[in-house]
Order: C-alpha cells, then structure tokens, then sequence
C-alpha cells in the first residue's frame, strides 16, 4: 500500500491512467490538457494513497473520460 509521500501510484496505475485519459485530453488545448491532467492525477494519486485499489482508480479515470467526451452511455453502463 502507497503512502502519501511515496511514488507507487507514479510507478503502478500513473501510465494506464495515462491512457485511459488520452481522449478526454485529446479534446483540450495544450493548456488545459497539461492542468487537467495534472488535476486529475493528483486526486487519484491522493486516492490510491489513501487505500484505494488499482481497479477503483482505472475505473474512476474511466469514469473521468467518459464525462470529458460526453460518451453518457458509456458512464451509465459503467457498474
């Protein structure tokens, strides 16, 4: 289990988050991609430390892609 001041979330869900992130960013100015992403990280980073598991933070970013892209289908399917 990670801890706040330590990198696991960096080295264990950091780049399938990533991806999984890639359309909602996609849609964004360089800008506003590189803050969102950030953001957005950081809160699941902060969540990963706190105890929550791999598949809650992938299932959360996915959640996070789905609201980005307007993709409501997808978000209501989602269990």
């Amino acid at each position: 289990m990670g801890g706040i001041a330590d990198t696991s979330y960096l080295s264990d869900v950091y780049d399938s988050v990533s991806a999984t992130l890639l359309d909602a960013v996609s849609k964004l100015n360089a800008d506003d991609a590189t803050a969102f992403s950030y953001e957005v990280q950081k809160w699941l980073g902060a969540l990963y430390s706190l105890g929550l598991s791999q598949e809650g933070v992938q299932s959360l970013a996915k959640g996070i892609t789905y609201l980005q892209t307007g993709n409501v289908s997808e978000l209501s399917s989602n269990q």
